[in-house]
Order: structure tokens, then sequence, then C-alpha cells
């Protein structure tokens, strides 16, 4: 959960769909909603899946699945 994530203009997503090198994605409040939607970090190797939604003031993540293990690995707002 993102504590005040609604406040930001975009949310950053920094991770390694296959354990190897790193991806971003940047998904602008304007694609935010209470509805969960579900995202995707791939190369050509793996990926890992997960869902955003907003309740209130904060951004909820889950994690939903991976292939040869990927990961986020941190979360960014920006103003």
């Amino acid at each position: 959960t993102l504590t005040n994530g609604y406040t930001y203009s975009a949310i950053v997503f920094l991770g390694k769909p296959s354990g190897g090198s790193y991806s971003t994605m940047v998904i602008p409040k304007s694609a935010f909603s209470t509805t969960d939607y579900q995202y995707e970090l791939a190369d050509n190797s793996g990926y890992r899946t997960f869902k955003v939604r907003y309740s209130g003031n904060d951004i909820i993540v889950t994690g939903v699945g991976s292939l040869n293990n990927g990961s986020i690995t941190n979360i960014y707002g920006l103003l």
C-alpha cells in the first residue's frame, strides 16, 4: 500500500521481470481506479504481473504472478 498515493500525479514501478535487467513502468493518476487493473512488467525471459487500485487516498498494489522469479523492487510516487 502506498499511503496517500492518490495525491501523486503518477506512480513509477521498478522491477526485474526475469530476475535479470531492470524495467520500469509509469502509471498516470488518470489510470487509477477503485477496481483492480492488472499490469505486467515483461522482457523476453520472464514477467511479473500485478494489480493496482486506489481506496480513499491510498494506492493498493497486489502481486499476481511471475515467470522466472520476476519481481517489483521499488515503487515511487511522482508529484
